[in-house]
């Protein structure tokens, strides 16, 4: 009972921080982000979309193994469209800490240049019951170039999110979280919080024939 306290404790703290932790008298979040994902086996569809925000993400993703994933997202609602193509690589994972490696090519559809986008995460999610769990993550995000000089790595910002999740069961689980960017003067960008959806279901029958 003590250290669930202390877990619930530790997420409210986490929370807190995302909300307050730009000292201005001005605290409110700025949008609300929507996330569902449908994973069929090794298959995922998803969509994210924003209260107070036009951006629109739809997405594709596929497993190659437990530890990498393939993915490909279409962005619109932020001016100009974008064709992003990630791979995620699940490090690893020591007792609740864990830590992944993604990569994200984000294609312009206009004039504008393409980008290299890389971040490492750290995270760590602690259970306070059998289905439920909080946890934090920490991941700054570069924008990688080759220059002349060579290759080069800028930040763009620093992005916090403390969550709490809730697993009904092997097919549905949700999740509240609360995000925080910040650029590399530790500046705030932005802060928001969303929601998580995801629904799990055996994989679908074409696609398991082919894998036999």
């Amino acid at each position: 009972m003590i250290k669930n306290f202390f877990i619930v404790l530790f997420a409210t703290l986490l929370l807190t921080t995302a909300s307050f932790a730009d000292g201005t008298a001005d605290n409110e979040f700025e949008k609300i982000e929507n996330n569902i994902t449908v994973s069929f086996g090794d298959l995922s569809i998803g969509h994210r979309g924003y209260v107070d925000d036009e951006e629109k993400q739809l997405f594709l993703g596929y497993d190659i193994s437990d530890s990498f994933n393939l993915q490909y997202r279409n962005v619109s609602g932020i001016g100009e469209d974008e064709h992003r193509f990630r791979a995620t690589h699940n490090t690893f994972q020591v007792g609740n800490f864990y830590a992944n490696a993604v990569a994200e090519w984000r294609m312009k559809t206009d004039d504008g240049d393409d980008i290299l986008r890389v971040r490492p995460e750290v995270g760590v999610s602690l259970p306070i019951s059998n289905k439920l769990s909080a946890g934090y993550v920490f991941s700054p995000h570069y924008n990688v170039d080759n220059e002349d000089a060579g290759w080069a790595w800028d930040v763009d910002h620093y992005r916090h999110i403390a969550h709490v999740d809730y697993q009904l069961n092997d097919q549905f689980s949700f999740g509240l979280f609360a995000q925080m960017d910040r650029d590399d003067e530790n500046e705030l960008q932005q802060k928001f919080i969303g929601t998580e959806l995801r629904f799990n279901f055996p994989s679908l029958s074409i696609f398991h024939e082919y894998s036999e």
